[in-house]
């Protein structure tokens, strides 16, 4: 890979081993993993051949900065807090800007513009939370548990830095006690009947799945209109069970089926060469007896 301008390229563990990317001088971790070989990895892709280079790792305050460094260190791969390093700089800019003051600002303004091309497609948001839910389900199965608990995540900020203008529904909220009826638009004000997404095709498809919701809800206020509803439920309950007993018929009969060849062909297998000629035989009659129309029904079992 070259460009004639710094680039950046996102990638997943695949370009952390095997793959020799030249000149790359800054390797960024935004998930800290448990195993100290694949954190080395990671950061190796930087400074190779003799280079000089940089690797940082996010890591949340609290409990993720005072311990991961410590099991780094303990596998023998020790790591500096850059924030210590940036405000002890003897560069002025560079302390300033490294500030706790500076940093929140400018995690701010970052938020507030991640935000407000959010809004403007609604296709952003929907990728977005596809994105949150990833990232939360990867971090409740990190494997050093005991130091990334799923249950001391700040939800609400974390939902924001990714954009998101409402939380989705997901079962760690419910393990870490946090109200998603009170707290599910992130105490922001979004009109959710109007947030539209920017491709017409999806957008108009949007409309009239809400005004077929709509109607529904409306049918169903009046005793008719629900027995109605309640009766078309009932009917789709009752043909998804006959199809799924019937699925589940057809894969018995084909188990069936399967295992009888099976044992045909294990007890094949055991005939001397006389008892398959003699097997061939007696399959050539039973077919010459069914031309002729002797056998109309049932299975032929043999001569006496």
């Amino acid at each position: 890979m070259s460009s004639p301008t710094p680039a950046i390229l996102l990638t997943t563990d695949l370009a952390a081993r095997g793959l020799d990317i030249p000149q790359v001088d800054l390797t960024v971790q935004l998930d800290p993993p448990s195993d100290p070989a694949t954190f080395m990895h990671r950061a190796g892709r930087a400074g190779r051949a003799g280079r000089k280079g940089v690797g940082v790792v996010f890591l949340l305050e609290g409990r993720e900065a005072d311990e991961y460094p410590s099991f780094l260190a303990v596998r023998k791969t020790p790591v500096r807090n850059l924030l210590s390093i940036a405000l002890f700089s003897t560069t002025p800019e560079l302390t300033t800007g490294f500030s706790p003051e500076a940093l929140a600002v400018t995690a701010a303004n970052v938020t507030a513009k991640l935000r407000k091309q959010v809004r403007a497609d609604r296709t952003l948001h929907d990728k977005a939370q596809r994105a949150f839910v990833s990232f939360v389900r990867s971090y409740s199965a990190h494997a050093a548990s005991s130091i990334f608990r799923i249950h001391e995540l700040n939800w609400s900020e974390h939902a924001l830095g990714w954009g998101l203008l409402r939380m989705p529904k997901m079962p760690e909220l419910a393990k870490s006690n946090w109200d998603w009826k009170v707290h599910q638009n992130l105490g922001l004000d979004t009109d959710w009947a109007t947030y539209a997404y920017k491709d017409k095709a999806k957008e108009e498809k949007r409309k009239e799945e809400m005004l077929a919701k709509a109607a529904e809800r409306e049918l169903g206020k009046d005793g008719a209109g629900a027995v109605a509803m309640e009766e078309k439920r009932a009917k789709r309950r009752k043909l998804k069970a006959w199809s799924e007993k019937t699925e589940a018929h057809d894969l018995a009969a084909d188990r069936r089926e399967r295992k009888a060849k099976r044992r045909d062909g294990e007890r094949r297998a055991k005939l001397t060469e006389e008892e398959r000629r003699e097997e061939e035989r007696t399959r050539e009659m039973v077919e010459a007896v069914r031309k002729r129309g002797v056998v109309e029904e049932g299975e032929f079992e043999g001569f006496d």
